[in-house]
């Protein structure tokens, strides 16, 4: 696959790559790529950062939430996915 970047972007890949930022110039676009699909909080992506969140919440202790507290985290959830 052949990826044609905007000048900047291909300069700013290239310092990184220079300066060890980044091994090479396709691990900075993989990397990149990845980044994107967690912070965009794609569903198929599951990231360490994740899994190990998940795994401690099943270890800890569990308390239901209140009715308001659950309505709390709906309208933040809501208000989130407006934004987008």
């Amino acid at each position: 696959m052949t990826v044609e970047l905007p000048k900047h972007l291909a300069e700013h890949i290239e310092r990184g790559v220079a300066n060890g930022t980044f091994a090479d110039a396709p691990s900075a676009v993989a990397e990149a790529v990845r980044e994107y699909r967690v912070n965009r909080i794609d569903p198929g992506v599951d990231s360490p950062e994740l899994e190990a969140w998940l795994l401690e919440a099943i270890d800890g202790p569990m308390t239901p939430w209140r009715p308001e507290e659950m309505e709390e985290i709906l309208a933040e959830l809501r208000a989130g996915h407006a934004g987008r």
